[in-house]
């Protein structure tokens, strides 16, 4: 605080020791000045208003999403690895398909593709 007021006092001089400031300093100075004592007489605790109502419009909103997102049906342990023991069964199934299968394979995914691409076409149609 004490260098503050150093620093006013040894402003106050220098302008004081200059008589031949133009008008438009002398506005400029004005203007500065008016604006610091308006900055200065603010309470210190307005502007975290805004920001605590920020923070609060953001967790609002966060939280149903978060919950929105939440799985209904967590997976356990039993559920995980029964499917991985499916993934494993049908991998050694494809595994064991001779080169006749294999088309048959590609076939039915063909199809599988068509099928979805004709449903999808048909979403966009009716909407």
């Amino acid at each position: 605080m004490k260098e503050a007021k150093t620093i006013e006092q040894l402003t106050k001089q220098a302008l004081a020791d200059r008589q031949e400031l133009s008008s438009e300093v002398q506005v400029k100075l004005a203007r500065a000045r008016a604006k610091a004592l308006m900055v200065a007489n603010q309470p210190a605790n307005s502007h975290y208003w805004k920001e605590i109502m920020a923070v609060a419009a953001c967790v609002s909103l966060f939280v149903p999403a978060w919950f929105l997102d939440w799985p209904l049906n967590e997976p356990t342990i039993e559920n995980v690895a029964v499917s991985e023991a499916s993934n494993f069964e049908v991998m050694l199934a494809m595994a064991q398909l001779n080169e006749e299968e294999w088309e048959v394979v590609d076939d039915l995914e063909f199809a599988l593709w068509l099928s979805e691409q004709a449903a999808h076409t048909q979403e966009v149609n009716n909407s």
